[in-house]
């Protein structure tokens, strides 16, 4: 359990330390629009989603506290 804990605050440290530095998460989408036998016309669109520096440093002092906590000994 020590172990799933600890590797659960490793990956929100990530996430967080990309959510301080990126400021925003890049979504692509490919899309068809029409399509006639063969013929498809298809186009990607990409949606910007910001993400506040505040979420990005509570996430970051989560994965911060899960990790101490992973490592305590009971």
């Amino acid at each position: 359990m020590k172990a799933a804990t600890a590797a659960l605050g490793g990956i929100l440290i990530l996430l967080g330390i990309v959510g301080l530095f990126a400021g925003s998460l890049i979504l692509p989408h490919e899309r068809t629009e029409r399509g006639l036998g063969p013929l498809r016309v298809e186009h990607q669109e990409t949606m910007t989603v910001p993400v506040p520096p505040l979420l990005g440093g509570i996430v970051l002092l989560c994965g911060i506290a899960l990790v101490v906590m992973g490592a305590k000994k009971s």
